[in-house]
């Protein structure tokens, strides 16, 4: 197969896979340090989103792949990054739903996951889940994320804790998480803007910028892996003893 044979030039294209795999062999040997937190799925996570990648650049590049059983849509590839980011942001809300303490972050959590789910519901009537992004429940789910982040970094500054702040794993992800969303809401807003015919703006930087991004969330991920210290269950988390 030409795909096949293309490897090793795709893999150095989209190089940012390569640093996928080293978070992902990082946080398996770093898990004994987190295992009874609720970020002891997060390995799974990872693994997910190598595999979602290659996924997707597989259906990118080879016209002989599809998941989407309509011809028209063949190498469309929005369904399993639909599912993926769908999966993100709930994982992610069920993490800051347990570190989370004061009444403001609780209450941004309840009505934001509100406002995600009507978000979502919407999109799916107005886009096919299937074909088209879901960029109005990203974006909606990206501002919950951010706010759940800033929330949680304001809380560990202010309030401290037995693990410094610079020694605890959330504090490095919630950094990540922040700026990626920051950085690539309106990047993924815009491309929608022109893959769907409203606007033909898309400037060069575009594609740099979004590489950076991704290699500022998942290098923060390492980070936090690499200098943590052990992790303890949440106030009210049910892996509490």
């Amino acid at each position: 197969m030409a795909f096949l044979a293309n490897l090793p030039e795709l893999l150095w294209q989209n190089h940012f896979m390569i640093l996928y795999v080293v978070v992902f062999a990082t946080s398996l040997w770093r898990y004994p340090a987190y295992f009874q937190t609720p970020l002891r799925w997060l390995p799974v996570l990872l693994m997910y989103t190598l595999l979602t990648e290659t996924l997707g650049l597989i259906i990118r590049l080879n016209p002989d792949f599809s998941i989407v059983f309509r011809e028209v849509y063949y190498n469309n590839n929005w369904l399993i990054f639909n599912v993926y980011s769908l999966l993100f942001f709930l994982y992610f809300y069920f993490v800051y739903s347990r570190y989370l303490k004061g009444k403001g972050a609780q209450a941004l959590l309840r009505y934001g996951g509100l406002a995600y789910g009507v978000a979502a519901l919407l999109n799916g009537i107005l886009d096919d889940f299937q074909t088209q992004s879901q960029v109005y429940a990203y974006g909606v789910g990206g501002l919950v994320l951010m706010g759940s982040a800033l929330a949680y970094l304001r809380q560990e500054l202010e309030a401290g804790g037995p693990i410094p702040v610079g020694r605890n794993l959330l504090v490095w992800i919630s950094a990540g998480i922040f700026l990626f969303y920051l950085g690539y809401t309106p990047i993924k807003y815009l491309k929608y803007l022109v893959v769907n015919g409203h606007s033909s703006f898309y400037p060069t930087w575009m594609g740099p910028v979004h590489f950076g991004l991704i290699y500022t969330l998942y290098g923060c991920f390492l980070l936090g892996f690499l200098r943590m210290q052990p992790m303890k269950p949440p106030h009210n988390s049910p892996e509490k003893p």
